[in-house]
């Protein structure tokens, strides 16, 4: 940064000359590098977006039919805005938040919506290591066909620390139907390293219905690597 002298012909020089700009300080008119805006986004939520912009696409390709039972589906299972709980939510948004996270785990956006699925069946997870190795519990096997356990992990926290914040990272992992998953590949990938035995990591979960794209009750908890 320079410090530009002005003259009598010259009070004042505003704007930018090739690789710099002029700009006025408290030491009086100045020129500095020009730097560029920078990408701050994090992978996340790059992948956030991609999986929101493919969504509002497959929205944009809905016929009005398929549009009316997500409001129909809506309906249905009450769903609610988060921030008016007093009104449902609309069609759209009901679609978008589904299947945008169907699409994070290789899915397709699902076109034309089942209204007869049962009601979601909640889960307990439990996170074990095991020689090395983090295991991921149910307490009830998982059906593939029909149910995408949605899941969220932070990186090992201390005892003290209570809320998750924005620690958590979606943990997207090959499923079937059983009740025990090996993660680990999964999550040295994320945070370089899998947690230990007795370390705590907060940890997010729920039911996507895949024919019926709505969501199982939310479990949000700090929880102790078995």
């Amino acid at each position: 940064m320079a410090l530009v002298k002005t003259s009598a012909l010259v009070s004042d020089i505003r704007g930018k000359l090739g690789g710099s700009v002029f700009q006025n300080s408290a030491s009086g008119l100045v020129i500095r590098n020009l730097t560029k805006c920078k990408n701050k986004a994090s992978k996340l939520q790059q992948e956030q977006r991609a999986a929101t912009n493919q969504a509002q696409k497959d929205w944009q390709a809905l016929n009005s039919s398929n549009r009316a039972k997500y409001k129909s589906l809506g309906q249905l299972a009450q769903i609610r805005q988060k921030n008016i709980y007093k009104r449902l939510v609309s069609a759209h948004s009901l679609f978008i938040k589904s299947n945008s996270v169907l699409i994070r785990y290789g899915l397709s956006s699902v076109s034309n919506p089942a209204l007869n699925q049962s009601e979601i069946t909640p889960i307990v997870a439990t996170l074990t290591n095991n020689a090395g190795s983090l295991i991921l519990g149910l307490d009830r096997n998982l059906v593939f066909a029909d149910e995408l356990l949605v899941l969220f992990i932070s990186s090992p926290v201390i005892d003290s620390i209570s809320t998750p914040r924005n620690r958590m990272r979606l943990i997207v992992f090959t499923q079937s139907s059983t009740n025990s998953f090996d993660i680990t590949s999964v999550i040295a990938n994320v945070f370089g390293a899998v947690p230990s035995t007795d370390e705590f990591v907060f940890m997010k979960y729920y039911i996507c219905g895949k024919k019926t794209p709505i969501f199982g009750p939310e479990t949000i908890i700090k929880t102790t690597i078995l």
